[in-house]
């Protein structure tokens, strides 16, 4: 595949860092699976690509150490599909979606408090409760 594999705005991973591997299928296609290699594996090495920057590559190392191999491998296989080509097409969907999800940095909550018609709304159901458990009470009964 010479195409590079877009994964947000600003990471964009070259054709050349990524290496394609085919083998046998063990998925639906009959006798077909048996004499045609259809399971796609991609690899990428994050460590050594011009792809990310530093802080880039530190996030996805840290968040994704348990993917990259000893050799400083990220792998990701498709076999769904009796098409080489489809099963490539899927295997690079997961590998952008995975650093994508890798490299999210989620922002930081910002405190707010409740407005002052929120407070008033609150302690007028706590009061209307408290009048409801009160008339179940057993001075009611008497």
């Amino acid at each position: 595949m010479s195409e590079d594999l877009f994964v947000q705005p600003g990471v964009r991973i070259p054709a050349q860092e990524l290496q394609v591997k085919v083998c046998r299928s063990s998925g639906p296609g009959g006798q077909h699976v048996n004499t045609s290699n259809t399971k796609v594996q991609l690899l990428w090495a994050p460590l050594t690509s011009v792809a990310l920057s530093d802080e880039q590559r530190e996030r996805l190392c840290q968040r994704l150490e348990r993917r990259i191999s000893n050799e400083g491998l990220i792998t990701c296989s498709a076999e769904q599909h009796r098409s080489q080509r489809k099963n490539l097409e899927l295997a690079r969907e997961r590998l952008a979606e995975l650093i994508r999800k890798a490299l999210f940095v989620q922002r930081a909550r910002k405190a707010t408090k409740p407005s002052r018609s929120q407070r008033a709304k609150r302690l007028k159901a706590k009061k209307e409760r408290g009048q409801l458990k009160a008339q179940r009470s057993a001075k009611s009964w008497d």
